[in-house]
């Protein structure tokens, strides 16, 4: 078995830190999308290094540390020599594709060398384990990217009347998170890929209250990551497209609407939430103007 081969399949564990002054944390290294992915043992990702900018800092006998940048302070040390040599193989393979005269002819092995690492993955994990792997490699950056492009597919304006605007902002603060308000009767609410959560404007004008406001949007909170669009779309996908998505990253502007218009057609209508004990407005100009935030 090669080295690539090897590292197709690899998963080591190493030790991590932010900074000098931080503590080491024990991790699980494996490769994402163009990138090494450092996750803690429940498979939570910690943070992302492309692989194109991992460097050795260090090399003490078995031991190797690596950094992405090397004025941020963080380190991940391995000692697993399969890892090692895999790394060493793919950013060669990365540093090389990168230089202007050799571009166009590394494409290839570049391309094929996802493909590998993708199927790989496959056969490793199985298609409802990739799901779940390509859902939980998605990073912020991308969750909030996919998220705009679908608030942008749903071609509805959110509603924005300016008190109302305000009022809605004293609850997204004290829950902090983003919530809107959409102009349509259902789904009550939904999630974004990105956390964002929405209400429609029934499920705001049919409240009795502003805590039970709050308690729908930590309904909504609750959601994501595994009932937001992307999940669902995800979901629904051949192994193909799972495959595609993690070695690209990208989703096509079809399938963004696919999921707007999904979600936007979604049968989800849970029973009104308990309300939170916790008061939300202050003042009963502020309920007011929330219920009216669809009328400015």
């Amino acid at each position: 078995m090669t080295a690539l081969e090897q590292f197709i399949r690899l998963e080591a564990q190493g030790r991590w830190r932010e900074g000098p002054q931080d503590p080491w944390r024990e991790v699980v290294v494996s490769f994402g999308n163009a990138s090494l992915v450092l996750s803690d043992f429940n498979d939570h990702p910690l943070t992302h290094w492309s692989l194109a900018a991992v460097e050795i800092a260090e090399t003490n006998g078995a031991t190797t540390r690596y950094t992405a940048d090397p004025g941020s302070g963080e380190v991940l040390e391995l000692t697993d020599a399969e890892m090692i040599q895999a790394i060493a193989t793919v950013t060669a393979t990365i540093r090389i594709r990168n230089e202007p005269k050799r571009r166009s002819g590394l494409r290839v092995p570049l391309l094929l060398t996802l493909v590998l690492l993708a199927a790989g993955a496959a056969a490793l994990w199985g298609p409802n384990l990739l799901r779940a792997r390509a859902l939980a490699l998605v990073s912020p950056e991308q969750a909030r990217l996919i998220s705009v492009g679908i608030r942008d597919a749903l071609a509805t304006p959110p509603c924005d009347a300016p008190d109302g605007t305000r009022a809605l902002a004293l609850i997204s603060g004290r829950l902090g998170v983003e919530v809107v308000v959409m102009p349509w009767e259902g789904p009550p609410v939904a999630a974004l890929p990105d956390g964002t959560v929405l209400l429609s404007r029934q499920t705001i004008e049919a409240a009795p209250s502003a805590q039970q406001v709050a308690s729908w949007v930590a309904l909504g909170q609750s959601l994501a990551p595994q009932n937001t669009p992307l999940a669902h779309w995800l979901a629904d996908r051949s192994l193909p497209d799972i495959l595609r998505f993690l070695t690209s990253g990208q989703i096509e502007p079809r399938d963004t609407r696919r999921m707007a218009r999904a979600m936007r057609n979604s049968q989800f209508a849970p029973g009104p939430p308990t309300a939170t004990p916790t008061p939300m407005l202050t003042t009963d100009h502020d309920w007011v103007a929330l219920q009216n935030i669809c009328n400015g």
